[in-house]
């Protein structure tokens, strides 16, 4: 115990030696509650050492003074700081100290002063870190000083009650820094740790605080992540919030997640990670695929953003097309408040943001993605929609997506070909629709898709470019064959129209086949046709068909096998239709079903017909019987 008698009173002073506290009780029975001093080498030539663990200073002293930077507090508490005569400090730093504080608890500051304190004997850009800590009950938790001389709370509860220390006018960059320990483990379904799975937290400004993976045991180290700061300038004072968070947790062939976190304490937690029912390829064999060349879309942070002024009830974003699968967000540029998202409709193709009323005048300031593409070069090795799913979930990307393994969303572009190498994607039974801004193309050389349907800006086929093309042909033919392929070419509205197609045949080895103008059927459908020679390699050949019309082109491009001719030839048949059809009038498809010689025959099982609308991708009839 100590015993003050005045406001002067130092109780304690440790001047170049060694203080050591364990397991302590401390108070002043007295009436002013002096103060402790731990000097430093600029007072008395040597630095002190003072080590306090366990214990309590209870209504012992109206300042603890650290001019040492040898200091080490851990598992302390400071009550009832309360000199009446007096201003009153939990701990005053005038050194930087060289370790952090755990576990510090100060209790009932009263009156001028603070729990603690970063004093202008510090350093300059130098910041005191408290960790595990309790700042409670106090008039003012924190007081920090100008030139950087700061405070970083870690896992630390405390008011968010600050002030600032400065002489004159306001010199320097100063922060009160808040963050809170994140400490997550991954398992599977069964419950066994799960490694290599990545996990990254954004803040509400869409910036990434961490990136970690798993290790062995499926943890990963503590991350402290940011969630309140305090800054003052020569400007003035600002506070920034970085609640909520959005989580990404990746792990090939399982179910990726994405949540909203909100980090108010230190959070630790298991997270259960489900198999990808949809990923079909193994991790070598989705790192085995080649021809396919991922450009992720083109980030817009909070310090890349433009600002613009709400004018008129809108404002455009430079960039587009949006990406729907990364962050946006539209924050008020003055006070970094993020803009409800049911204020703004966003028009993701043409990037312009229209507000309900009461925003004009607002600076506005985006962060968000744009462009990015997905090119495939793999020539006449046919790329199914599930190995593009596999290598997309191999790079992480969020751009490729489907909730039932037949119908997928795209939020990037798919470019078929480049300048040297033709691109395929064939998976019949698969179903790609494109997020609003974004499309399919053929480039170059080109290539062909063979898909069930797609789907462009959330229309039909059309997609609203300026010329589109849909074609077909079938799936294999013999030598001696004749080749059929037809297309149909609308507009932007989904017109059809004369346009000049022509058409490009390819050996398998690249070289030309053969080319010519096709024929127009009727209005906007075309024809071409060629026959193998008897001596044609077999293969896959590929057909490239260019569409101009009014100054626009168009193309896209087909494959089919040339097979080995059977021993005895199938059974030909000849189909029948007419060239134009009335709508709502009844017509019918004949087929003539004939010997190799040319003598009608009967089949002996059902023949099945099938249409296909070659606008709009779909069956207007599937394997249905016909009569005899």
């Amino acid at each position: 115990k100590f015993t003050s008698a005045s406001t002067t009173d130092e109780l304690l002073a440790a001047r170049g030696g060694t203080l050591k506290l364990y397991d302590s009780y401390i108070t002043d029975v007295g009436n002013s509650w002096g103060y402790f001093t731990y000097y430093g080498a600029s007072q008395y030539g040597i630095d002190s050492t003072v080590i306090i663990n366990k214990t309590t200073f209870d209504r012992a002293a109206r300042d603890q003074m650290i001019l040492t930077p040898n200091m080490d507090l851990e598992d302390v508490k400071i009550n009832r700081i309360n000199s009446q005569t007096t201003d009153n400090y939990g701990v005053q730093f005038e050194s930087t100290v060289s370790l952090s504080l755990n576990n510090v608890q100060i209790y009932h500051q009263t009156g001028s002063g603070a729990g603690i304190v970063a004093s202008l004997g510090m350093s300059t850009s130098t910041s005191i870190t408290i960790e595990d800590s309790i700042l409670s009950n106090n008039v003012t938790d924190v007081i920090v000083s100008e030139n950087g001389k700061g405070v970083n709370l870690i896992n630390t509860t405390w008011n968010r009650t600050y002030d600032w220390n400065y002489e004159g006018s306001w010199d320097g960059t100063t922060q009160i820094n808040e963050s809170y320990g994140y400490l997550p483990k991954f398992v599977d379904t069964a419950g066994s740790p799960v490694d290599g799975v990545e996990i990254k937290a954004f803040d509400i400004f869409g910036n990434a605080q961490f990136t970690q993976t798993s290790n062995a045991q499926g943890e990963i180290p503590e991350q402290f992540v940011p969630t309140w700061q305090v800054e003052r300038t020569t400007s003035g004072t600002s506070t920034t919030d970085f609640n909520p968070y959005t989580a990404t947790i990746k792990k090939y062939g399982k179910k990726f997640i994405k949540e909203a976190k909100t980090f108010a304490a230190k959070t630790i937690e298991t997270k259960q990670l489900e198999n990808d029912l949809f990923t079909k390829l193994t991790e070598g064999e989705a790192q085995a695929l080649t021809g396919i060349t991922y450009t992720a879309p083109t980030k817009v942070t909070w310090a890349d953003a433009a600002t613009t002024t709400v004018s008129g009830g809108s404002i455009t974003l430079e960039n587009t097309p949006i990406t729907q699968s990364e962050f946006f967000g539209l924050f008020n540029d003055a006070t970094k408040a993020l803009i409800p998202s049911s204020d703004y409709s966003v028009n993701y193709s043409t990037g312009v943001i229209t507000f309900v009323s009461g925003y004009d005048g607002v600076t506005v300031r985006a962060v968000y993605s744009y462009g990015g593409s997905i090119r495939l070069t793999n020539g006449t090795a046919e790329l199914s929609v599930d190995q593009l799913y596999a290598y997309m979930r191999l790079q992480k990307a969020d751009v490729f997506t489907t909730v039932n393994g037949i119908d997928y969303m795209l939020y990037v572009d798919l470019i078929i070909g480049d300048a040297d190498n033709y691109g395929s994607l064939v998976s019949p039974d698969k179903n790609i629709s494109f997020a609003s801004g974004y499309t399919y193309s053929f480039e170059s050389l080109g290539g062909y898709v063979d898909l069930g349907g797609l789907v462009v800006g959330g229309g039909t086929g059309g997609g609203g470019l300026p010329l589109n093309i849909f074609a077909s042909t079938g799936s294999f033919y013999y030598p001696g064959e004749e080749v059929a392929v037809f297309a149909s070419v609308l507009d932007s509205n989904g017109e059809a129209v004369s346009a000049t197609v022509n058409v490009y045949f390819y050996k398998p080895d690249g070289s030309s086949l053969t080319s010519m103008l096709a024929t127009e059927q009727l209005t906007g459908f075309f024809k071409a046709t060629t026959t193998l020679a008897t001596s044609t390699p077999l293969g896959i050949y590929a057909v490239r068909i260019l569409a101009t019309y009014q100054g626009n082109e168009v193309q896209t491009n087909l494959a089919f096998k040339v097979l080995q001719a059977p021993t005895e030839y199938p059974p030909i048949v000849e189909v029948g239709a007419p060239a134009l059809v009335k709508t709502d009038t009844n017509f019918v498809i004949p087929a003539f079903v004939k010997s190799q010689s040319g003598v009608p025959i009967d089949c002996d099982s059902n023949a099945l017909l099938t249409v296909r609308n070659l606008i709009s991708q779909s069956y207007e009839l599937e394997n249905v019987q016909m009569s005899n």
